[in-house]
């Protein structure tokens, strides 16, 4: 695959960076989602096993392939949070993270927050719903995002970044919420800020699985 051969070459003469076009995407016309899929899944998975070459970037066209690419990546992101939580039984959740949507339209929250070192650990092992009855499936990125989405709908409805603490603990900074008027879950700002504070409280003391 064109990807990972990249990857490689650019290895095998010690360059630290690389950068691709969403490739086929234009005059030969191929899905731009399932062509983010194929080469976000496939650098990562050629990353991994060339560590000399540090970063990949995606050049792309205009906004909504941004877009595209980064959802794709988000996923990716949720699928390695799972594995790391539940090994290859992950795999059997695949169609559940492949309706996980990245937020567009994004406004910042007063929101502030310390984490104990036990709520830390408990967030960074993703929350995977059983079933449709329970409402969130969260995880963390490798990049110390929180991510917070709906079940059913797969929603993103809130992101917030972990910032290490020396008591082992972490501070919530650089909150977010959905303002998608067609997918926010609140229209009430004390509602939004009154309703994270308890999400964030329940999950952090969700039993491990």
């Amino acid at each position: 695959m064109c990807y990972r051969r990249s990857v490689e070459l650019a290895a095998e003469n010690d360059c630290q960076r690389i950068a691709f076009p969403a490739i086929s995407t234009g005059a030969f016309g191929y899905p731009l989602a399932n062509a983010a899929t194929v080469a976000v899944a496939a650098t990562r998975l050629a990353l991994d096993e060339h560590r000399s070459v540090k970063e990949a970037r995606f050049w792309l066209f205009d906004p909504d392939a941004h877009h595209v690419f980064a959802e794709a990546l988000h996923r990716q992101n949720a699928m390695n949070a799972m594995r790391k939580t539940i090994g290859p039984r992950a795999d059997e959740l695949q169609s559940g993270v492949d309706s996980l949507s990245l937020m567009r339209i994004r406004t910042p929250l007063p929101f502030d927050r310390h984490l104990t070192a036990s709520e830390v650990s408990r967030l960074r092992q993703a929350i995977i719903p059983d079933d449709e009855d329970d409402k969130w499936f969260v995880f963390v990125a490798d990049d110390g995002a929180l991510h917070l989405h709906r079940t059913v709908s797969g929603f993103h409805i809130f992101e917030a970044h972990l910032r290490d603490t020396p008591d082992g603990g972490a501070d919530l900074i650089e909150v977010f919420a959905n303002d998608d008027p067609h997918q926010r879950a609140y229209d009430d700002p004390n509602e939004v800020l009154s309703h994270l504070e308890w999400l964030i409280t329940f999950l952090a003391e969700a039993p491990p699985i």
